[in-house]
């Protein structure tokens, strides 16, 4: 994970019709957890989808955590690996 929040990230996403997902962020000041939806364009071995996630939760200075936030990314369906950006802002 890269970006203003240093730490780590550990995120699930099932993949189907509709990819849906959830994450967990960990930094030194607490966690934060959501979930998102993404809708996939495209196909073949790389796949393209956007939608948008949720924060839900947080604990230490994330306690009262909330906002929305759009995503987008890549799907490698030969090597399920994935490629996820997101723009937006969180209120703490």
């Amino acid at each position: 994970m890269t970006g203003a929040l240093p730490g780590s990230m550990h995120a699930k996403l099932n993949i189907g019709a509709i990819f849906t997902g959830s994450f967990t962020i960990h930094t030194h000041g607490g966690s934060i957890k959501g979930h998102g939806e993404a809708n996939p364009h495209g196909s073949g071995r790389y796949q393209s989808f956007s939608g948008s996630l949720v924060a839900t939760s947080g604990s230490g200075i994330y306690t009262h955590v909330s906002g929305h936030a759009g995503l987008y990314g890549v799907l490698d369906r030969r090597t399920d690996s994935v490629v996820i950006q997101t723009t937006g802002k969180l209120s703490y």
